[in-house]
């Protein structure tokens, strides 16, 4: 599954490759991916529409993941 999870096209059917997706797009959002986008809009992205995702659940998954940061930077 997540091997597969950069390949194109996505199974928009596929519940868990989607939200593997878009928790990586979220993680380049915040500068924690492979690559830094932070002009990513999550809510237009093609996997956040099909898990029927809007504002606030997305920022709701983009403050866990900074808050996730935070707390490993401190026990680093």
């Amino acid at each position: 599954m997540v091997q597969d999870h950069h390949k194109e096209p996505c199974d928009p059917a596929n519940t868990l490759l989607l939200f593997v997706r878009l928790v990586d797009q979220a993680c380049e959002k915040i500068g924690i991916g492979l690559h830094d986008d932070p002009q990513i809009a999550l809510a237009a992205t093609p996997e956040a529409q099909a898990l029927g995702l809007g504002d606030v659940a997305l920022a709701e998954l983009e403050i866990l993941l900074e808050d996730n940061v935070a707390m490993a930077d401190q026990v680093s």
